[in-house]
């Protein structure tokens, strides 16, 4: 399954597997974005689970086109308000 059908099959059932699966797909790339902006190993491993915990909720309000331009986007705005 594509990102679009996992997202689509998680509004429709909020089965947390679907977003369980884009975890594995891309925890490694949030995590790096993290690391890069935040420059902690720690402090990036924190960003990223709560940045996850907080797609089980974004995702049954927002309608993703593209699942990666848009998760990369959560995580800068994440990024920046820890440095706010």
């Amino acid at each position: 399954m594509n990102d679009e059908e996992l997202i689509h099959r998680y509004r429709n059932s909020h089965e947390t597997v679907y977003v369980g699966e884009l975890y594995l797909r891309y925890t490694h790339l949030v995590f790096g974005a993290c690391l890069k902006y935040l420059k902690n190993h720690a402090e990036a491993e924190d960003a990223t689970m709560q940045i996850f915990e907080k797609l089980l909720s974004d995702l049954k309000k927002h309608h993703v086109k593209s699942f990666k331009a848009w998760l990369f986007m959560v995580v800068k705005n994440h990024c920046m308000m820890e440095f706010r």
